[in-house]
């Protein structure tokens, strides 16, 4: 594997850490009843925001590649 390809993963990896450790402290105030209404502003975060499916590796790489207000935020 290429530097150029090793550098890429350890951003993505870096990144998705970060955010996954956001999005499970979402889903828990959901599940724990600390977050009341609905929170469009976290729905991005899920593949499934009605069942707190939080988006897999290759999902937040590809809404990274898609999304610019996502990417700028996660990496």
């Amino acid at each position: 594997m290429g530097k150029n390809k090793e550098r890429y993963n350890q951003i993505i990896d870096n990144a998705y850490g970060k955010f996954i450790l956001e999005a499970t402290l979402i889903k828990e105030g959901y599940e724990n009843g600390d977050l009341l209404g609905s929170q469009p502003h976290v729905d991005h975060m899920f593949s499934n925001p009605d069942e707190l499916i939080i988006l897999t590796k290759e999902e937040f790489t590809e809404k990274c590649k898609t999304d610019k207000e996502f990417s700028e935020r996660w990496g």
